[in-house]
C-alpha cells in the first residue's frame, strides 16, 4: 500500500513525509506490541488484600481514607500490575483483577513477589 502511494505522489517532500509517518506508525505498532506482551504480574506468597483506593486500611489513623477489600488473593495467585507508586509511608501496586476490576495492594514484606 505504502508503494502504491509512493508511485502516485508527486512531491519529494510528500513522499519523504509519507515514508516518515509509516515508520513512525510502525514504531509505534512495535512498541505496543511489546508492552502488551512483556507484563509485570503479581504473585501472592500468602492472603493479600486488594483494596478499592491506594492507601493502607485505616490510613492515616488521624482521619483514615474511606477504603474497602475489593478481593483477596490467595497464595499462589497471579494478577498484573498496572502501576506501581512509592508514597510517604507506604508503596503500593495497581493491579487487574481476573473480573477486570482494578484495585490496590499495599506492600508487605513476604506477602507477595513480583515477576516479569
Amino acid at each position: 500500500m505504502l508503494d502504491t502511494l509512493l508511485s502516485s505522489a508527486s512531491s519529494a517532500r510528500f513522499k519523504r513525509n509519507l515514508r516518515l509517518c509509516a515508520a513512525m506508525a510502525s514504531a509505534v505498532a512495535t512498541l505496543s506490541l511489546l508492552s502488551c506482551t512483556s507484563s509485570t504480574v503479581l504473585v501472592a506468597d500468602d492472603a493479600v488484600a486488594v483494596l478499592a483506593q491506594p492507601s493502607p486500611l485505616g490510613y492515616p489513623s488521624s482521619n483514615p481514607i474511606p477504603n474497602s477489600t475489593l478481593a483477596t488473593l490467595s497464595k499462589g495467585q497471579r494478577v498484573k500490575i498496572t502501576d506501581t507508586r512509592y508514597m510517604k509511608d507506604f508503596m503500593y501496586h495497581e493491579v487487574i483483577l481476573a473480573d477486570g476490576r482494578r484495585g490496590y495492594v499495599i506492600y508487605k514484606a513476604g506477602s507477595f513477589h513480583v515477576e516479569k
